[in-house]
């Protein structure tokens, strides 16, 4: 087969998604967009619609019979899952277990490559599961490969719910980094879940949403029509048009626009020109007092001139689940509708990238990236998801795309020949692309963690190093050098760098004796020496030639000091 991922446009894969993910070149994909199994421990299972054709059927065991399958353990070591033999369920299992999906080899590699991820699973063995902990684990090693054929402009969102989803951002910041996380975005999937009588009904899934680098593409996505609540925000003029006003004022001090204008001069100026002015009173654009000036606010602004609803914000309301009676809709429980798929692609690709669903059970994703003029690639352990994928692409004839194998009794006829480009194929998991030569291996370059270091005490009390400084040095202001009374009033210890709230730098290293003016001045803003600097500005300390003698000293101290602290033993940390 090709090895270039760019020449595997249109192309399923029914495989394990690891070695499928492990066959892609480094940075080679646009985007990754997959809906995987959520960690529910059970299995989900719902009615196709309508029930396979016996010739839908009869090519899935044709397929699985060049693939050398012929039963369920045949599937089973292929990675596969053998499909039910009527031809009318859509389920899958969502059931997890450490020993099930990790083995010794895959453990050690998830460690080599990145350890936090597995020092995650660890933990999630001891506050969830074993269960989670084997399908946070499965999800990890799918992440990091995700992870090396994004290109740097690449982007990565991932579908879970509740069940594990404070896990899989863990883990997903183990991966791609803390800093490559964009947002965490709520899909409300449905309006009302009555039957929880325990707690709140669960109604939203969550879309996490991730980048390889700061070089990701973005297109900022737009509402197409506004809701009904944000339509509420407006009034209504004479003609019955929605609008609302605007300032009219500049958002901040602009001179060359602070002018008389119809009686009003605002503060910060105008916003606009007096030609846009009048241009905007000339249009009735204007809303005027009772005084005939014009009100600063009153800039009026038509809903129906508005170019979108406004910008797509990281809570989807308005991408309702797909209804039983859609066309679109497919049998599987857990299906997701295309108009999600097309508002991720359409934000995070241009037209002619390449996405990747690993998890393309219902074809969602490959139907909206081709809506979109994307190119894509998908992969699914269940021969049932070429089945379904033929049926939703027939779904939109405008698209004119064949399928590999057509039959006449379910496709409704045979298409016409448009050509190997329009051709959707299906290869199997011996079929596989073999990566480019010298493809690189992945690789996170996750740094090791200090060692931890935690809150000390400080090695005195406050009076113990007031008495302490006292003592050596006397009475003098250590940045200034005037004498003081011996109280603590009048020559308080202050910090030399500021004061934390973690006691970290309270010991006496830090600190210095100061009077009231010294104190400050310095504040938490100078150094030592530019307080000393300060002093003399102020009269405190008389000539320059004292001015360097007090740094001299100063220096000295605070050196005594520390040598005093580094001398002493530490005490025990706060536990």
């Amino acid at each position: 087969m090709a090895v270039n991922t760019d020449e595997l446009n249109r192309t399923v894969f029914i495989s394990d998604n690891l070695p499928f993910l492990r066959a892609l070149d480094t940075e080679s994909v646009d985007l990754v967009v997959i809906d995987p199994p959520f960690g529910k421990q059970q299995t989900f299972s719902g009615t196709l619609k309508p029930p396979l054709a016996d010739a839908e059927l009869e090519q899935e065991y044709d397929l699985l019979s060049q693939w050398g399958i012929q039963n369920e353990d045949d599937a089973y070591e292929q990675g596969l899952e053998f499909p039910d033999q009527t031809g009318t369920t859509a389920s899958f299992q969502d059931i997890w277990n450490f020993r099930w999906q990790v083995t010794r080899d895959e453990w050690d590699a998830l460690g080599a490559v990145c350890r936090p991820a597995q020092m995650l699973v660890e933990t999630t063995r001891f506050t969830h599961s074993d269960d989670i902990a084997g399908y946070i684990a499965f999800m990890a090693m799918r992440m990091i490969e995700i992870h090396r054929v994004l290109k740097p402009t690449g982007s990565v969102y991932l579908h879970c719910d509740h069940e594990a989803n404070g896990y899989l951002r863990q883990m997903m910041d183990a991966v791609f980094g803390q800093r490559n996380f964009k947002c965490e975005i709520v899909w409300r999937r449905q309006n009302s879940n009555n039957s929880v009588k325990t707690t709140y009904g669960n109604i939203t899934d969550t879309i996490l949403f991730y980048v390889k680098s700061k070089a990701a593409t973005w297109n900022q996505p737009y509402y197409t029509e506004r809701s009904e609540v944000e339509k509420g925000r407006y009034r209504k003029d004479k003609d019955g048009r929605l609008y609302k006003t605007n300032d009219l004022t500049a958002p901040k001090p602009t001179p060359n626009r602070i002018f008389a204008w119809r009686g009003a001069i605002p503060k910060n100026g105008w916003r606009y020109s007096k030609e846009k002015l009048e241009e905007l009173y000339s249009e009735g654009r204007i809303l005027f007092k009772r005084d005939g000036k014009p009100r600063l606010d009153g800039h009026i602004q038509y809903l129906d001139e508005m170019p979108s609803g406004g910008k797509v914000q990281n809570l989807w309301d308005d991408i309702p689940r797909v209804p039983n009676t859609a066309a679109e809709r497919t049998g599987y429980p857990t299906q997701k509708p295309q108009a999600l798929a097309r508002r991720i692609i359409e934000a995070s690709t241009l037209p002619g990238d390449i996405v990747v669903d690993c998890f393309a059970g219902c074809a969602y994703v490959p139907v909206a990236a081709e809506l979109t003029g994307r190119r894509w690639i998908a992969c699914d352990m269940s021969p049932r998801a070429w089945t379904v994928v033929r049926r939703q692409f027939h779904k939109q004839p405008d698209l004119r795309i064949e399928t590999e194998g057509a039959y006449p009794e379910a496709d409704g006829g045979v298409q016409p020949d448009l050509g190997p480009e329009r051709i959707i194929r299906v290869r199997g998991p011996h079929d596989l692309p073999e990566p480019s030569a010298g493809a690189a291996q992945p690789t996170l370059g996750i740094r090791d963690l200090p060692e931890i270091q935690f809150r000390q005490r400080p090695l005195e009390t406050r009076a113990e190093i007031w008495a302490a400084f006292i003592a050596e040095w006397g009475t003098a202001c250590w940045y200034c050098g005037q004498q003081k009374a011996a109280d603590p009033r009048e020559l308080p210890l202050d910090h030399v760098e500021p004061n934390r709230k973690d006691g970290s730098n309270d010991d006496c290293w830090n600190r210095a004796l100061s009077c009231s003016p010294c104190n400050s001045d310095k504040s938490n803003r100078m150094t030592p020496e530019e307080t000393i600097h300060k002093a003399r500005e102020a009269g405190r300390i008389a000539t320059d030639r004292l001015m360097q003698e007090q740094i001299v000293a100063c220096a000295t101290r605070l050196e005594w000091a520390k040598d005093r602290w580094e001398r002493l033993p530490r005490k025990a940390p706060i536990l």
